[in-house]
């Protein structure tokens, strides 16, 4: 590839638009804008692209005065090759299968250009949508792999990598981690999740991720069986001392006093959640 990132990205945006004809006014406009000869720059990275794609075969970089044209004539484009499998649902399962091992990663990794604002919104929105795409074959080989969780397994962790922000990610591996007999590091995954939405949203895990958890029973993480372990070693007098605390009566209720900012804090607190815009338990 040559060493030009502008040129390699032009290289993945022809690729990437396929079929549909490119102005070349177009092609300056989102690589080019600015002082300097937008066209002359075109013409000489479409002389360092077309090495690369055409052979005694096929011409498959396709130029002339008004339009610029990446024909694939007989490559392999993994992109495409997602985009042909139609309604996931009816699917062949090893086509499934092919298509989810093509995604290596974020489309056109490494070759961002903030200063090409055109081509940066264009490139932003095209990973977005081949996210979803790869998102939702992955999400489809899980279900129907239910009769072999080691192998949906490893295409519900792909989920959580490309998108960790997804619930219904995280809940497919602790489901698969469970049913593989692995609770603990199904309440891992449980965690991970949990920090990943505070850190990042500043919110809760949502319902179907707590009833998830819920399900999982009363399964211990490590640190916690570390910590009962230490108990048991303890002597039993002392554990007694420590579990029976002494309760002293009172003849007559405490009244509480000097509560009123807290109060009306707990008052706004529920008309916020009423409203549904709390994220927090009160």
């Amino acid at each position: 590839l040559p060493a030009s990132k502008k040129t390699r990205a032009l290289l993945g945006y022809l690729v990437v638009v396929g079929a549909r004809p490119q102005p070349r006014l177009r092609l300056c406009e989102l690589f080019w804008e600015g002082p300097d000869d937008p066209r002359a720059g075109l013409r000489w990275s479409l002389t360092k692209i077309r090495p690369l794609v055409d052979d005694a075969a096929a011409t498959r970089l396709v130029a002339d005065r008004e339009h610029v044209v990446f024909d694939p004539g007989g490559a392999l484009v993994d992109l495409a090759v997602l985009e042909a499998l139609g309604p996931l649902a009816s699917a062949p399962l090893d086509s499934l299968r092919r298509a989810a091992a093509l995604y290596r990663g974020d489309l056109l990794e490494g070759l961002d250009l903030p200063d090409c604002y055109r081509y940066h919104e264009w490139c932003v929105a095209e990973r977005e949508r081949t996210r979803h795409a790869s998102s939702a074959i992955l999400a489809t080989l899980v279900s129907r792999l239910d009769g072999r969780p080691d192998e949906a397994l490893a295409h519900a962790r792909t989920c959580v990598a490309i998108d960790p922000l997804s619930e219904a990610a995280h809940i497919a591996v602790m489901q698969l981690l469970a049913k593989l007999g692995r609770p603990l590091e199904a309440i891992r995954q449980y965690e991970s999740c949990r920090r990943i939405l505070e850190t990042q949203l500043g919110r809760a895990p949502g319902r179907e991720l707590e009833v998830a958890r819920a399900s999982l029973g009363r399964a211990s993480t490590p640190r916690e069986e570390a910590m009962a372990g230490t108990l048991e070693t303890r002597p039993a007098a002392a554990v007694a001392t420590r579990t029976a605390p002494s309760v002293v009566p009172s003849e007559a209720p405490i009244p509480l006093v000097g509560r009123g900012a807290e109060s009306a804090a707990i008052a706004d607190a529920l008309r916020d959640a009423a409203a549904g815009t709390w994220r927090r338990v009160l």
